[in-house]
């Protein structure tokens, strides 16, 4: 049957490898749907090492939803991220399969046409709540009628058996419209290295150029084993004002420093510094193995008018600094955060819940202290 011939949420269905739990859908006194909350997961018994595996789902209504909150029951014994999209068109229409991701077009993988990207859980993170009044709308006449999540497994040769579980999102939604509409810019680094033995920066800016407000919510950053501390300005005026920073392989979900908006004219710019300890020289990629640097700033606009540019990039140093750029002027950073904090709970915190989660043995773990110990002698600040 074409499941377009009878359109509805995802159901109290099980699949082989799937479950798609619908647990609630409640109503008004007057019996209008407004709320619900249903599952999409996947068995981890399909994990692979470094695998990249796409799973779609078809949203099946005729009522746009606002989707709320996308909570993260992902394990990082078996994941290293988990993405989650609103689609017009898979590219495949297939349950589950394989993609490679592309750094020249990691803004939209997995979609034709149409898309938005909500979230994507990491190592350390938390889900997605958005805030009051705000929602992703799909469904209705949105022409968003697919659920694709991008689901990629560690970099390891050997996975927990037994009752491996599963892993995805519950997702929480409501039928009541919206007065505010979320989106995010996605600053990133497509290329670079780390020479063995160095400090480099890696650095980024995005230009409003249109006609908008911004109000930014939440940061998300993320790096790999070489990841220091990552950044973020926004320069107005040739003012920069932090907007928050984050230390490493910690947590990497966090509140802004400062509650600010952005608007035409600012300048989002944004910094990964890396150190390489190893013997070798690591290069920016998409396997676990390489080095990434990401500052994501999860915003809302009053009304439906978000920025048109979701992802902002360079081509990473040599290529780009934030020195050589005629339009910026870093020596006005009021505090330079692209160094080893001193204070508590930074990365050399040894009983960091994280940290200890992160290292799988306690030889790794004794090497990463020592390299923290090492950065501190050897970066500014």
């Amino acid at each position: 049957m074409d499941h377009r011939s009878d359109r509805r949420l995802p159901s109290s269905i099980q699949l082989a490898t799937t479950w798609i739990l619908f647990v609630a859908l409640f109503s008004c006194g007057d019996g209008v749907e407004t709320d619900g909350e249903f599952n999409i997961m996947i068995s981890h018994s399909l994990a692979k090492k470094d695998f990249h595996l796409a799973h779609v789902v078809p949203l099946d209504t005729d009522k746009a939803i606002y989707i709320t909150e996308l909570v993260s029951h992902n394990d990082p014994e078996f994941l290293h991220h988990v993405g989650i999209y609103g689609c017009n068109m898979p590219l495949s229409l297939q349950e589950y399969w394989q993609y490679k991701p592309s750094l020249d077009d990691p803004d939209n993988p997995l979609c034709r046409g149409k898309s938005v990207f909500m979230y994507s859980w990491a190592h350390g993170f938390p889900g997605l709540k958005l805030p009051e009044g705000s929602g992703f709308k799909l469904g209705g006449d949105t022409g968003l009628d697919y659920f694709v999540l991008e689901f990629h497994f560690s970099n390891r040769d050997t996975f927990p058996s037994g009752d491996v579980g599963s892993s995805g999102y519950q997702v929480k939604y409501t039928f009541e419209p919206q007065t505010l509409t979320p989106s995010l810019l996605w600053l990133w680094i497509k290329n670079g290295e780390v020479q063995p033995g160095q400090v480099e920066h890696f650095d980024v800016v995005c230009r409003i150029d249109e006609d908008v407000v911004l109000h930014p919510y939440t940061i998300r950053a993320h790096s790999h084993s070489l990841g220091v501390v990552t950044t973020g300005y926004r320069v107005r005026d040739n003012e920069w004002t932090e907007i928050g920073h984050h230390f490493g392989r910690m947590p990497s979900v966090f509140s802004l420093v400062n509650a600010l908006t952005l608007k035409k004219g600012d300048v989002l710019a944004a910094r990964c510094t890396m150190y390489n300890y190893k013997d070798h020289v690591v290069k920016l990629g998409p396997s676990e193995d390489d080095e990434m640097c990401y500052f994501e700033v999860y915003y809302y606009v009053d009304g439906e008018k978000t920025f048109s540019t979701t992802m902002c990039s360079s081509e990473g140093p040599p290529s780009y600094r934030w020195e050589n750029d005629q339009n910026l002027d870093p020596s006005k950073i009021p505090v330079d955060d692209s160094a080893i904090p001193t204070q508590p709970n930074g990365p050399g915190d040894e009983h960091s819940e994280h940290m200890h989660h992160r290292r799988r043995d306690q030889a790794n773990h004794d090497e990463h202290m020592a390299l923290l110990n090492l950065l501190r002698r050897v970066l500014p600040g």
